[in-house]
């Protein structure tokens, strides 16, 4: 088994010093919501179902519901990686999914498909407040 490199240790103990800092400063521990003691941040570990066989992997979800951004960063026991990264800002505004291909795909929909999307229905709800001319 190799032995972590200095950045990742070095990574670890910075993110279990934000961790702890946040639950801390809650006064209690903070299950569910972004609010309270934890200064809009969540923080969420799954098991990594998708791992490959014989590999126990983790995921760490960290969510800022002030900045509204998701990042993803996956645990294998020896590395921690950044997986994904994404502002959901315009992911709130979509009304309706339901048999967009893009959106139900596995991938799902990209940052900049779902904006498209956003500003295509704004300028399509700006025309009908508009008077005609």
């Amino acid at each position: 088994m190799r032995r972590p490199t200095w950045i990742e240790a070095l990574l670890l103990v910075v993110l279990a010093v934000v961790l702890t800092t946040l639950v801390a400063r809650g006064g209690g521990p903070a299950y569910a919501g972004g609010g309270g003691g934890t200064n809009s941040v969540l923080a969420l570990v799954a098991e990594d179902v998708a791992a490959t066989r014989g590999e126990r992997a983790e995921l760490l979800y960290l969510i800022d519901t002030a900045k509204q951004r998701v990042c993803v960063y996956r645990w294998n026991g020896t590395r921690l990686g950044l997986v994904s990264a994404r502002e959901y800002a315009f992911d709130m505004e979509l009304n309706e999914t339901t048999g967009d291909k893009a959106v139900e795909s596995f991938e799902g929909a990209t940052r900049g498909y779902v904006k498209a999307q956003v500003e295509a229905f704004r300028r399509a709800k700006e025309k009908e407040i508009l008077p005609p001319k």
